[in-house]
């Protein structure tokens, strides 16, 4: 399943804008919140996409077993998802240690992994694995990642975030002393990614996703959440 995420999407959400209300009362009652956490109450569209990708596991009575890759520190999720196997695997680069060490006191039964998913060695099998905000405008792998994960879950959910109108990072390398000029993903680059997934798409969605260039962020940025089977789907 494939949805671009648009102003409609955006609109639809704000009818009933649950994160925000929840992160309020959450601040009620602490004042320590993590960068995950602010960029949720600091952004209605990041809310719009957590609503679309985590909402069901906030409500599940299931004891599903989830993996969040890329999820980084989040006081707001942790409260939520108490009834279910909750794991983040993430480099956390946005926190301190002190910070990973105090969330994990806080909420025992969540388990944080401090690694890069390529190095990840699968111990346990997933109900579902979430990547959200990270392919392929921060992490390019995306190809790698479907066919490292898919094995080892029912279900991958994704945020992926591209640009159709063009545009360059400059970066510099943290192992050597190099500058690079990185241009992100425009919307043709990541149909070609999913294709080896099988996934019948709607013509609609694929125009907008190749060619649109509606976005509900002020950088410009288009983004469409996926959902896609994994191996165990139909496994019993």
């Amino acid at each position: 399943m494939l949805q671009f995420v648009n102003q409609n999407t955006l609109s639809d959400y704000l009818n009933n804008d649950w994160i925000d209300r929840d992160l309020h009362q959450l601040l009620q009652n602490s004042d320590r919140l993590f960068t995950s956490d602010k960029w949720l109450l600091n952004s209605p569209p990041k809310r719009c996409i957590f609503d679309l990708l985590y909402k069901d596991l906030t409500q599940t009575k299931e004891c599903l077993r989830v993996l969040d890759v890329g999820g980084g520190l989040s006081c707001f999720a942790c409260s939520k998802f108490r009834s279910i196997y909750y794991e983040v695997l993430d480099l956390f680069h946005h926190e301190s240690d002190e910070s990973l060490r105090s969330l994990q006191k806080s909420f025992t039964s969540v388990k944080f992994i401090h690694r890069d998913w390529q190095e990840f060695d699968f111990k346990d099998k997933y109900d579902l694995v979430i990547a959200n905000d990270i392919f392929p405008n921060v992490d390019q792998r995306l190809d790698e990642f479907i066919e490292k994960f898919s094995p080892h879950t029912k279900e991958i959910r994704f945020s992926l975030t591209y640009y159709n109108q063009r545009r360059a990072y400059k970066v510099k390398r943290v192992d050597a002393d190099e500058i690079f000029f990185i241009r992100p993903w425009n919307g043709e680059q990541v149909r070609s990614a999913l294709e080896p997934c099988h996934e019948t798409f709607e013509e609609s969605i694929i125009k907008e996703l190749l060619y649109g260039t509606e976005s509900v962020f002020e950088n410009g940025r288009q983004v469409c959440t996926f959902f896609m089977k994994g191996t165990l789907a139909d496994e019993r």
